[in-house]
């Protein structure tokens, strides 16, 4: 028995196509062209952003905003920070990590300040 492409209804017709653009495979060199220049803008993209933070934030410090002072507003953002990780576990896995160097840097500085 042999499936071809025609005989497939057109949700499957649509999935292959977009898993052969997807890989590369639907325009050959074209596609892979447009798929580097997509994927070099987001390295781009994810530099340029790191370095203009790096040059605006305040001297000595992180530069994140401040805490609400509405604890409701508070409580809300972190419910909404849970839920994401949870939906999005990579971005649950980042955040986690973040929030353990920025707890192991933290302590670092108050062992220094004490020994100093």
């Amino acid at each position: 028995m042999r499936i071809e492409f025609s005989d497939y209804n057109p949700v499957d017709r649509f999935v292959a196509l977009g898993i052969a653009f997807h890989e590369g495979a639907l325009f050959g060199c074209l596609n892979q062209v447009v798929g580097l220049i997509a994927a070099l803008g987001v390295i781009l993209l994810s530099v340029t952003g790191g370095i203009m933070w790096w040059r605006r934030r305040p001297k000595g410090r992180l530069g994140t905003p401040p805490m609400p002072s509405d604890k409701r507003i508070a409580a809300g953002l972190l419910v909404l920070i849970v839920v994401l990780g949870v939906l999005l576990p990579m971005a649950g896995v980042t955040l986690l990590a973040a929030l353990f160097v920025d707890a192991l840097l933290s302590r670092i500085r108050r062992l220094r300040r004490g020994a100093a």
